[in-house]
């Protein structure tokens, strides 16, 4: 009976060992083993995370780089849009150019400015008198004057009663670039 006991006791302390052994894996090498699969994982999506960022960076140095220099360019361009708010400025300014180049006004009136997408436009009509030759030189001289003003319709027709003469009577639609 003594040898029926001893290995009673000895499967005793082999299931008490493999209960012990799958309890310690259940309870600590498990969890240790998903926890370091976990890890791995975060340090993957780290290397990947600081990968992404080294790569924004870079685009962020060269977007920067970019604008710098666009904007050295608009400083060193000699067009600078003006507000809308120096319109009679504007309109006392081309009928000045006007009158130096011996035009003469009979009405000068801006119309209704409209939004675009990184400027203002500022109808301005004009009708007047003068010559063919004076209404070149001042075409001429709006352009170096005023780059930020086009010409968008000009009707001329010969002044009437005055066929013996170079005078004309004209129409203008001058189109102003303003700054929003």
């Amino acid at each position: 009976m003594a040898h029926v006991k001893d290995w009673q006791i000895g499967a005793a302390g082999v299931i008490g060992c493999a209960a012990l052994s799958a309890g310690l894996w259940f309870a600590v090498v498990q969890p240790g083993l998903v926890e370091q699969d976990h890890r791995a994982q975060l340090r993957t999506e780290l290397a990947s995370r600081r990968q992404k960022a080294e790569e924004l960076n870079t685009n962020l140095v060269s977007a920067k780089a970019q604008l710098a220099a666009i904007q050295n360019e608009l400083t060193a361009s000699p067009l600078h849009l003006s507000p809308e708010s120096k319109i009679n400025q504007r309109l006392a300014a081309i009928n000045e150019l006007a009158t130096e180049n011996g035009l003469v006004f009979q009405q000068i009136k801006p119309g209704t400015s409209a939004d675009a997408a990184h400027f203002k436009v500022m109808p301005i009509h004009v009708e007047g008198t003068g010559t063919y030759p004076a209404c070149t030189s001042f075409l001429h001289a709006l352009r170096d004057s005023f780059p930020d003003t086009a010409v968008a319709s000009l009707d001329a027709a010969a002044q009437p009663g005055n066929a013996t003469t170079s005078g004309i009577v004209f129409h203008m639609e001058l189109t102003w670039y303003t700054r929003k």
